[in-house]
């Protein structure tokens, strides 16, 4: 009687031709994984240092954004101050324009010296009175 495990021979090489082909595939497979795992770890590793420079360049940035916060204040503070300085010099300007125009109009003595009358004391007289 033929068991069930006896093969014949041709069945029998061409069974281990398969397994020899599936242990190829496995091995190519597992030479392709060691591959692959070789490259991502090189990767990750990049990746890894890229991150550890941007956390860096993060910190720095936020530093130097909360020392350009801090100066906020400061600036607004100068703003309030010259907006305060601007309007002082305004006022002054505009008095300064008001005694300006005071200063155009004739005053009563001028008036009276520019509108002198004359009033002669009879013929060929040369004297003058107000």
């Amino acid at each position: 009687m033929n068991n069930r495990r006896e093969q014949t021979p041709d069945r029998r090489i061409a069974k281990i031709e398969r397994d020899r082909q599936y242990r190829r595939k496995q091995r190519r497979e597992f030479d392709r994984r060691g591959i692959e795992e070789a490259r991502l770890k090189a990767l990750e590793a990049e990746l890894l240092s890229s991150l550890a420079e941007q956390r860096r360049e993060n910190e720095t940035l936020a530093g130097e954004n909360r020392r350009l916060e801090g100066r906020i204040s400061i600036l607004e503070d100068t703003i309030v101050q010259l907006r305060q300085d601007c309007q002082r010099l305004q006022k002054i300007m505009d008095q300064a324009d008001s005694l300006f125009e005071y200063d155009n109009f004739p005053s009563p003595n001028e008036d009276v010296a520019n509108n002198e009358t004359v009033i002669t004391h009879g013929p060929g007289s040369s004297q003058s009175t107000i």
